[in-house]
């Protein structure tokens, strides 16, 4: 359930992204892999809740996905916490396959395919780019279409969660309204502006909109505190060119234990997305009265479960406690103290780029 984007930029070639849309909360880590056999070494975002993972190897050569299995993706995960027994990602095993191809764009897709891998994919080594749609049809038939883009500045395209070759993917309007509309506002929200982007904060910027319809499904970056509710928890970069990830987290558990293997590959954690409490209305109302968090700013330790309201110039004002949802179950006032923990936690040294 989620939006990605494939766009040619001048300084970098092609460049992947993804909001990543989930209905449970993942924890996410970084595997990386040397295949000494095959010359190629791997590094990928990896969901520990549902095994599904995505990233670039040695090649060069960067994969994304979004869902057009929706009915299977919308149970993936949801029981997950390590060893329980959950419901885990084929496209996953499907797409870290292709990554462990040795050769071209075109042998990556072919193991994608041969794999039965299921969606909107984007496949890029920076000077080439390739979208795959792919589905099984009400007739059991597993139908694809393969498209290489055009290799010129400005270039870009956008899915989220039906398909545009294959009219009949992912969510339809018969099967249910709300989803497929949901899905058609994301990607056309994106393709409105994704033309004029010319840096990769710019895509940034364009996909993390979560507040230009007020029906928080109908954004790409759907921030829902409804139960059950789809939520983008993280965003995923990949530059190929410059064999690197970047991951920006947003409503997951992020553990930082990859293996330092020599990859040539690396990766990146960007600083957490935030929004402005005032437009956030869920959180106010389960705010004690006295306390004003209108304008603040809010980051949260995922860890320990804790969340900090400050001012735009650092000046820390409340300290909650949040469940696993973030909803919160207790506020109270700042105190020195509190600040002096921030400053010595290095999953919070961010806080002091708002200063």
């Amino acid at each position: 359930m989620c939006v990605i984007v494939a766009k040619y930029l001048s300084s970098t070639g092609w460049v992947l992204m993804k909001n990543r849309d989930r209905n449970y909360r993942p924890t996410i880590t970084m595997k990386s892999e040397n295949r000494e056999k095959d010359d190629l070494s791997l590094l990928y975002m990896y969901d520990l809740n549902s095994k599904y993972g995505e990233g670039i190897n040695s090649s060069n050569i960067g994969i994304i996905s979004s869902a057009t299995f929706v009915s299977r993706d919308e149970l993936e995960g949801q029981t997950g916490n390590y060893g329980k027994k959950v419901e885990y990602a084929p496209d996953g095993v499907a797409i870290r396959g292709a990554l462990r191809t040795p050769g071209t764009i075109k042998d990556c897709i072919s193991t994608l395919l041969e794999k039965g891998m299921i969606g909107n994919t984007l496949l890029s080594n920076g000077d080439d780019c390739y979208l795959v749609e792919s589905y099984i049809s009400d007739a059991g038939e597993y139908k694809v279409e393969v498209r290489q883009l055009p290799n010129v500045v400005g270039s870009a395209v956008v899915r989220s969660n039906h398909g545009v070759l294959l009219e009949d993917a992912g969510y339809r309007r018969e099967d249910d309204e709300f989803k497929r509309k949901s899905t058609e506002l994301r990607k056309e929200m994106v393709e409105a502006k994704i033309g004029k982007a010319n840096s990769i904060s710019e895509i940034i910027d364009i996909l993390s909109v979560y507040n230009e319809n007020p029906e928080p499904q109908f954004n790409p970056l759907r921030w829902d505190s409804r139960e059950s509710a789809m939520c983008t928890t993280g965003q995923l970069l990949v530059v190929p060119k410059q064999k690197k990830l970047l991951y920006r987290s947003i409503f997951d558990r992020i553990e930082d234990k990859v293996s330092t293997l020599d990859t040539g590959l690396s990766y990146e954690w960007l600083e957490p997305f935030s929004v402005e409490l005032s437009e956030r209305g869920f959180l106010n109302e389960s705010l004690e009265e006295e306390i004003k968090t209108d304008g603040l700013y809010t980051f949260s330790d995922s860890r320990d479960k804790t969340r900090y309201f400050f001012e735009s110039t650092g000046i820390l004002h409340y300290v909650a406690r949040v469940d696993e949802n973030l909803k919160i179950k207790h506020i109270r006032k700042a105190t020195p103290k509190d600040l002096l923990s921030i400053k010595s936690n290095p999953a919070l040294s961010f806080i002091n780029k708002v200063k």
